[in-house]
């Protein structure tokens, strides 16, 4: 850490969010699958919380998840304040966190004026909710490809069609060759890794193995995927049952594809939207401190795991 990160940091732990909380107003919106939390405007709220809405559907019609009639709805909390935001969680570098506690998935969020960050953010952040939802032990290699690969989900023609498989923009920090075994071991810790720019590295050649598996060559890899994930299920540890699936030693086979990936145009696919099941019925009701501090408390303790 730098003198000036750690100086960030510092001031960042004394800054008094409570009192700043309880000056402005806040407000619960509700539909069939969100229970949100906000003190910023209700046109930025209904601006993330749509986006929210239309993702859901999108990412349940093509991966086939069912949310439970009996699922708890998620929590969404969105500041109007980044650096409340991140006093609260203690750091300045996570724009956004999911957790849960008993049974209840929270969203966390920063306010970033900039449509581009509500979009890849709140998308990444709830993809992860939403693949949790199909009670499948995933490695945390296509947990954050997954969410990766649907952060970049595109609508189009007024919402009538959206496209799936666009670059996520991210760019390779390290010129060291990636250690693939560490990255598909089925122990692998996201959170574990602190520098920023080896976190981005993950993202990227998580989403890069994600999108071979489940859209590109014209779906042609994921008869992989498929005997990847049943050999897991079956108690096999993530690496032997990758290079079964593949035919080849990890490193050998991902460092092939990573290679194939920087010198090519990539493949994204565009499907209709089914909007049957989409609820954009937001209602808006007064929510007093009283009600939030407690969530902030609980989100306090579970930020800092993040």
């Amino acid at each position: 850490m730098t003198p000036k990160q750690g100086l960030l940091v510092c001031c960042l732990s004394i800054l008094p969010w409570g009192s700043a909380f309880a000056e402005r107003d806040w407000y619960r919106y509700e539909n069939t699958y969100f229970e949100a939390f906000s003190d910023d405007s209700p046109r930025n709220v209904r601006k993330t919380l749509d986006e929210l809405e239309l993702f859901r559907a999108a990412v349940a019609q093509i991966a086939n998840i069912q949310i439970p009639d009996d699922a708890p709805k998620v929590r969404v909390v969105s500041f109007a304040s980044n650096t409340e935001f991140h006093s609260l969680i203690g750091s300045i570098y996570i724009d956004g966190f999911t957790t849960s506690s008993d049974g209840i998935h929270y969203l966390v969020l920063a306010d970033k004026s900039t449509p581009e960050w509500e979009k890849r953010a709140a998308r990444h952040e709830y993809a992860h909710v939403l693949l949790s939802y199909k009670n499948f032990p995933y490695p945390s290699w296509f947990h954050e490809g997954f969410a990766e690969l649907m952060s970049m989900t595109e609508f189009r023609n007024r919402d009538r069609e959206f496209s799936v498989g666009k670059p996520t923009g991210r760019q390779k920090y390290s010129n060291q060759s990636p250690q693939w075994s560490a990255l598909l071991a089925s122990d692998f810790n996201m959170h574990g890794i602190r520098d920023w720019g080896d976190r981005s590295d993950v993202y990227l050649l998580s989403w890069v193995l994600t999108h071979h598996f489940m859209i590109d060559d014209d779906f042609a890899n994921t008869d992989k995927l498929v005997r990847y994930l049943t050999l897991l299920g079956q108690g096999q540890d993530s690496v032997s049952a990758f290079e079964a699936s593949v035919g080849e030693p990890a490193d050998e086979y991902c460092n092939k594809l990573l290679r194939e990936y920087s010198k090519r145009k990539l493949r994204f696919v565009t499907y209709e939207f089914n909007p049957e099941f989409l609820d954009l019925e937001f209602v808006r009701s007064d929510a007093s401190i009283d009600d939030i501090r407690p969530l902030l408390d609980k989100l306090e303790r579970r930020g800092t795991e993040n």
